[in-house]
């Protein structure tokens, strides 16, 4: 895409009221006029491919044009979707049914999609089992997911209905995690998240597959880790699978520690971190034509498991301010594997 097209199709969904907040946000930030911020956030657009939200969230009005050019931002970020993902197959990562249905050999738990079950294969599903999980196939960012204590349902049917009534949406037995993960926070599956690059991905090939990325995905008072919930996430070293700064949240809040349990982020060691990245290695092999992958993998008592791939991966989680001290972003660690 290139930077005239993208910044014509940004303008033409541009949230305007959205916008002014964004430059207000600044303007106070930097002790900036907001007519100056205006103007550097146009310039960012088109030199450096921001959005709005990047200007803010990675604080562009305080850095020099060679830090802002060392950022992976949304438009190049979409930049990398569109060369190394084959846009006929983000169905298989959108879809949570077909998703489960692909990688089965992944996702290590079990499931049912409720809207094409029965009554009676929903009353099986979660016979025996102490809590479950629903899922809507239409949502992201950790939205809509309920977490049920089958001790608590007073009457089966109600809740079969219930759930029923807001449309596509699955059924997943509860993930039970490694202790090591539960000590950092229990009351969310805490979840690592590995980005790939597959070099042979725009041939249908399997080329090297690299792992960019790894960061800790973490809750914080919410059954769920994502970032866009209120959750946090702290990145990992590649090589030994240990955290190596902070956590921190989109507020730029940075954790030394995590405020419910008091264990520190830095020096925290994966448990099987090794294993996760074996495994998003081979799982990026089954769909070789989307070559840049965000996955989600949960440290479980007995293994691992997939709990979902993004065929568009999030560039902010990858450049929070406290994970970036040097003001120095992550365009020349994507750049060594392109």
């Amino acid at each position: 895409m290139g930077k005239i097209t993208y910044l014509i199709k940004s303008a033409a969904k541009m949230d305007y009221a959205r916008l002014a907040r964004t430059i207000r946000h600044a303007a106070k930030a930097s002790h900036k006029p907001s007519v100056y911020i205006a103007f550097d956030m146009l310039r960012c657009a088109s030199k450096y491919l921001a959005a709005p939200a990047d200007y803010n969230l990675f604080e562009f009005y305080n850095l020099t044009p060679h830090q802002r050019a060392s950022y992976v931002t949304r438009g190049i970020n979409n930049r990398l979707v569109k060369k190394y993902n084959d846009r006929s197959k983000w169905h298989i990562f959108d879809d949570k049914s077909e998703f489960n249905t692909v990688f089965a050999k992944y996702v290590g738990r079990e499931w049912i999609r409720l809207d094409k079950s029965s009554f009676d294969e929903f009353s099986a599903f979660i016979a025996g089992r102490e809590t479950f999980f629903y899922k809507p196939l239409d949502l992201s960012c950790g939205k809509g997911i309920e977490k049920i204590a089958v001790s608590e349902i007073a009457d089966m049917r109600e809740l079969y209905e219930r759930l029923k009534s807001y449309g596509a949406g699955l059924c997943e037995e509860a993930i039970v995690q490694h202790e090591t993960m539960s000590g950092m926070f229990s009351g969310s599956v805490n979840t690592i998240r590995l980005v790939t690059m597959n070099d042979g991905s725009p041939r249908g090939e399997v080329g090297d597959v690299e792992i960019v990325f790894a960061f800790l995905r973490v809750g914080n008072g919410h059954a769920v880790d994502n970032l866009n919930s209120g959750g946090m996430a702290a990145p990992i070293d590649i090589a030994t699978g240990i955290v190596t700064h902070p956590g921190a949240d989109k507020d730029y809040k940075a954790y030394e520690r995590h405020p419910a349990t008091g264990t520190a982020f830095v020096g925290f060691a994966i448990p099987r971190f090794e294993e996760a990245k074996a495994l998003v290695r081979e799982a990026a092999a089954v769909v070789p034509s989307v070559g840049y992958i965000g996955w989600d993998v949960a440290v479980t008592r007995d293994g691992l498991c997939l709990v979902e791939a993004n065929s568009y991966p999030g560039h902010d989680i990858l450049q929070l301010p406290p994970h970036v001290p040097e003001r120095i972003g992550l365009m020349g660690r994507v750049e060594r594997y392109l």
